[in-house]
């Protein structure tokens, strides 16, 4: 596990270029999606009861794949269409 500045201690990262979006799961079991671009949050929610040990971004289909320490996991649909 890595260390952010803030302390706040991160199990995985994923990274979307095409989008400039950031997903990042910390120690209290929650997702944060930043805005790479402008530096700022623009989500936070928590995708699992536990710590998320591991995530996988498929950029083209927009599906982020996480799964967790209470042996689930989970598809998640992260582009919004407009």
């Amino acid at each position: 596990m890595s260390t952010w500045q803030n302390g706040i201690r991160v199990s995985c990262v994923q990274l979307s270029p095409f989008y400039l979006l950031s997903f990042s799961f910390d120690e209290d079991g929650c997702c944060v999606v930043m805005d790479m671009k402008y530096n700022k949050v623009v989500n936070k929610f928590i995708p699992h009861a536990k710590l998320v040990t591991s995530a996988q971004l498929y950029q083209e289909q927009g599906l982020l794949l996480t799964g967790s320490l209470n042996y689930t996991v989970k598809l998640w649909n992260v582009w919004v269409k407009e």
